[in-house]
């Protein structure tokens, strides 16, 4: 995808499309990612990891360090990495019907391989690959009624093992990363919206996730990045509660996408979305 020292070399590399849809992923920003990496960067960091499109399209060469505060998420990727034939051999017995998806919730799985076999069939089959829980921990999301030619690809489990092994996961606060961050690394960081792109209140889901409070944090933390001498590229929605946030060092800029949001009142068509970096390639077409 670039030159860097901690990417690939200039080639044409097919993109990678993650197993886990995750609602707000960045698999959209896959394309426009070489605008904003620099040249040469060391150790890749990526603490809201999600569905991991971006270092799986990366591919960095070097050390990764990836994490997020999801426990679930997180078993879930290291048993990819470890166990990718296990998985797949619990999966063989989930079929991507309504009875079987419900059937699956609702059961308790023992093992780490079983559990992260039982996120991952959810997560494939729910409605838009949303995460959220009740007040007793449990997953509600309901049936997403997704047809797909086929609902898990041994091949891409094989090949996405491949690169998280040379990776090291753990599931903590985005703060908890700074201790690994070194002078010349590149952390990229997508955290939960906060605010809508197109309304002026706030997510109520996602401010119970990610708190206006915590925003102010990761400002703080931001500038931990910047005062060790390494890179940062951050997403965020477009709105001025953001760009006053985040724009005191270095101004954001709009990148669009398409809308992919379904329901009741979504809106269709070109979304901007705010990237923020102190990376020295700030064109963006």
């Amino acid at each position: 995808m670039n030159s860097s020292s901690g990417g690939k070399e200039n080639e044409e590399v097919a993109l990678e499309t993650p197993i886990l849809r995750w609602a707000g992923g960045k698999s959209w920003l896959v394309k426009h990612l070489g605008k904003f990496l620099p040249q040469t960067f060391n150790n890749y960091h990526e603490p809201f990891l999600g569905g991991g499109s971006i270092f799986f399209n990366l591919r960095p060469r070097n050390k990764a360090f990836l994490s997020d505060v999801n426990p679930d998420l997180m078993n879930a990727h290291s048993q990819i990495r470890e166990n990718p034939d296990e998985i797949l051999h619990v999966l063989e017995h989930f079929k991507n019907t309504k009875g079987d998806y419900y059937l699956v919730r609702e059961t308790k799985f023992g093992s780490q391989t079983e559990k992260a076999a039982q996120f991952i069939f959810l997560n494939r089959t729910c409605f838009n690959g949303l995460y959220r829980v009740n007040r007793k921990g449990q997953f509600n999301v309901p049936y997403g009624f997704k047809s797909y030619q086929m609902l898990f690809d041994p091949d891409r489990f094989a090949r996405l093992s491949q690169l998280l092994k040379q990776a090291t996961l753990w599931c903590g606060d985005f703060e908890d990363s700074l201790d690994n961050v070194r002078e010349g690394d590149l952390v990229f960081l997508d955290p939960p919206y906060t605010v809508s792109h197109i309304k002026n209140g706030f997510i109520k889901y996602n401010e119970k996730l990610f708190s206006w409070g915590d925003q102010e944090r990761l400002v703080a933390f931001i500038e931990k990045i910047r005062h060790r001498g390494a890179y940062y590229i951050l997403t965020n929605a477009k709105h001025e509660s953001i760009r006053a946030l985040f724009g005191r060092e270095d101004q954001p800029i709009t990148v669009f996408r398409s809308s992919v949001m379904g329901g009741h009142g979504a809106t269709r068509g070109p979304i901007g979305e705010y990237v923020f970096t102190n990376v020295n390639r700030r064109e963006v077409p």
